[in-house]
């Protein structure tokens, strides 16, 4: 129910801004008014200088000089003040308790005056404890008389353009209406330090500098809707005139700045697209001069940092729209989030200038922009964590490649000299260490000289290629296959000792060599000779061991061939 009222309360606050009373006419509150907006029935007089007090505006009241106000209330900018003049009746029955707000942020000083020249002031020059209600725009209590016109005078002054939609609330109904507002706000600042947390983890975890920046681009893009929303000045962080007046322009430039930032490390700018990455530099450095400028009594032009933002807006889209025609997933998410944010700005500046009314969907249309960027830019953000992990596995891959060239036989893929002599250094160290001892077996292929003459290389190459497939699945898991050079393999069997294991290695490489090796040419019978090295027993050095398996090889050899003989102590 209670959402319902809501949704019944904005319904009517928009159908009041649409239809106002008429002009001059005082603002008459019935017994079952709870949300009335003043428009056409307010007159306004323009003192340029800023210089008329009370006594003076009542005057010119009275004289009839003041005239009526736009429907929107837009007056733009003024180097003085504003003076509103509205008449409110409260008919019988009607509450007699009213809060007026008066929905002006970026305004310098607010005064509210009664006929009788009693003030009560407000504005983001001001301590926000001096106001009626506690609240990121003026709003003040009023307390009226049955049926009985009560005249007001509202000074507006202020260096932004003044755009103020005016409205009289029963208390009840702007409580609930607003805490509905600060939910939706409590809401994006929630997303908005999930967000610059969760950069902020990624950034420590994964030392990257984009998660950083990325934290810092929705951080201050949070900053800039604070400023322009009041909830800076709410928090009493902008009571001193000089940093109010330019807390906004400020936050202004910190969002370019960390665009700038954000998208240069997102799109990888410096090796994309390189005149782009120049052009935003120099943004970046006119915005810090402009930074500079702005705490100086430079020109307005220089004082004025909305051309910085635009400047950089239209960089950023640049970069996004070059890139994405060029098929970057992370630049076609940035542009989507871009479009959001710029849109909501757009609305959001639109409202400023008295072109868009405030109200409805289209109040928090900079906000919702924002929040939908933040997400996308998350998501842009995710991408690149993925390209990261894609580049990261295909390096990994490619330098584990890399390795097993360097460690392996290019021909057969069994291991080479070079990561032979590693694994044999490994297990001389662990035999050295009390570990079991092993054994050295080397290979030479009989008649391979002849088959390589016969038939040629290519026959030859599948020759070697076969039989190191054979000698593969004759090895245990944990055993080394290397090819040693030309037709010879030597084979690292750990924990062998004894001339009954070393005959079941020799016995077992000689089955895997007797069946007859397929080749193109035809069947071809192949034999070999095998010498085997025990460890200690033959040697403690790979050389020792080497050197003593080549001189079993030979013996075996030299007693015919196709057979194995171990290694003489």
């Amino acid at each position: 129910m209670g959402a319902l009222k809501n949704l019944g309360l904005t319904l009517m606050l928009a159908l009041l801004l649409l239809a106002g009373p008429a002009v001059g006419a005082p603002v008459r509150l019935g017994a079952d008014s709870v949300v009335v907006t003043l428009a056409g029935g307010v007159l306004v007089l323009r003192d340029e200088g800023g210089r008329m007090d009370f006594a003076e505006v009542s005057g010119a009241a009275a004289a009839g000089r003041f005239v009526p106000a736009p429907a929107d209330l837009r007056f733009g900018t003024t180097d003085g003040a504003v003076w509103l003049r509205f008449d409110v009746v409260r008919e019988a029955g009607a509450a007699d308790h009213w809060l007026f707000e008066v929905v002006a942020p970026q305004l310098d000083y607010v005064a509210l005056y009664d006929s009788n020249g009693r003030a009560r002031h407000a504005g983001d020059h001001l301590p926000i404890a001096g106001n009626d209600v506690d609240y990121r725009v003026p709003v003040f209590s009023l307390s009226l008389p049955a049926q009985e016109p009560v005249t007001y005078f509202l000074r507006l002054a202020g260096s932004e353009p003044i755009t103020v939609p005016l409205f009289l609330w029963r208390p009840i109904a702007f409580f609930e209406t607003r805490l509905g507002e600060s939910m939706v706000y409590g809401a994006f600042y929630g997303l908005i330090g999930v967000m610059t947390a969760y950069g902020l983890c990624l950034a420590l975890m994964i030392r990257d500098r984009l998660y950083a920046a990325f934290a810092l681009d929705i951080g201050a893009s949070a900053l800039l809707i604070a400023a322009l929303s009041g909830h800076v000045h709410q928090l009493g962080l902008s009571e001193h005139p000089l940093f109010a007046d330019r807390f906004t322009g400020m936050a202004v430039i910190v969002q370019a700045l960390a665009g700038i930032i954000f998208v240069n490390l997102l799109l990888d700018l410096h090796r994309t697209v390189p005149l782009l990455n120049r052009i935003m530099r120099g943004l970046a450095v006119v915005a810090v001069l402009v930074a500079i400028g702005w705490w100086t009594p430079l020109s307005p032009w220089l004082n004025d940092p909305s051309w910085t933002l635009a400047a950089a807006a239209a960089a950023l889209g640049l970069a996004a729209a070059v890139l994405a025609r060029r098929g970057d997933r992370a630049a076609r998410i940035y542009l989507a989030a871009y479009a959001a944010q710029i849109a909501g700005a757009a609305i959001h500046f639109a409202q400023l200038a008295g072109l868009l009314p405030q109200r409805g969907v289209l109040a928090h249309a900079f906000m919702g922009g924002s929040a939908i960027a933040v997400v996308l830019f998350s998501l842009a953000v995710a991408d690149r964590i993925r390209r990261l992990h894609a580049e990261l596995t295909a390096r990994r891959l490619a330098e584990a490649r890399l390795r097993d060239l360097a460690l392996s036989d290019p021909l057969t893929g069994l291991a080479n000299r070079a990561q032979l002599d590693q694994r044999l250094a490994l297990a001389l160290e662990r035999q050295a260490g009390g570990g079991q001892g092993f054994a050295v077996v080397l290979v030479d292929l009989d008649g391979f000289k002849e088959i390589n003459d016969r038939l040629g290389h290519a026959a030859g190459d599948d020759l070697l290629r076969q039989v190191a497939g054979r000698l593969r699945l004759a090895m245990r898991t944990g055993d080394c296959a290397a090819r040693f050079g030309g037709d010879e393999f030597v084979l690292l069997a750990e924990g062998v000792s004894g001339t009954e294991a070393a005959s079941l290695v020799a016995a077992k490489i000689g089955a895997a060599l007797l069946e007859p090796v397929q080749l193109d040419a035809g069947p071809v019978t192949l034999a070999g000779s095998v010498g085997i090295a025990l460890c200690p027993e033959h040697g403690r050095t790979a050389e020792a061991l080497l050197a003593a398996a080549d001189a079993a090889m030979y013996a075996a050899k030299r007693s015919g061939g196709a057979g194995w003989a171990l290694a003489v102590s």
